[in-house]
């Protein structure tokens, strides 16, 4: 019998793979309007965050950027 831990792990696994299948069966069935609509707000989102961002919050994003992109160079 699985342990309630393995249980708990196991249910995580298949909620996450059932919302892995909902979301790219939804993206496969949306039109080309409905795709331009989802990314034109998701970049407007995006656009107001940085917008809205303090001199510190930016500089800690240019660093963590910088930081990945010398992290991509070097495993490339």
């Amino acid at each position: 019998m699985e342990s309630f831990k393995e249980n708990m792990v196991h249910n995580t696994e298949t909620r996450r793979a059932n919302d892995r299948n909902r979301k790219r069966k939804r993206l496969a069935s949306e039109t080309n309007e409905e795709r331009e609509a989802r990314l034109a707000h998701r970049r407007e989102r995006y656009r107001q965050k940085i917008a809205n961002e303090t001199e510190e919050q930016k500089a800690d994003r240019r660093n963590r950027n910088r930081n990945a992109s010398k992290r991509r160079r070097t495993l490339s």
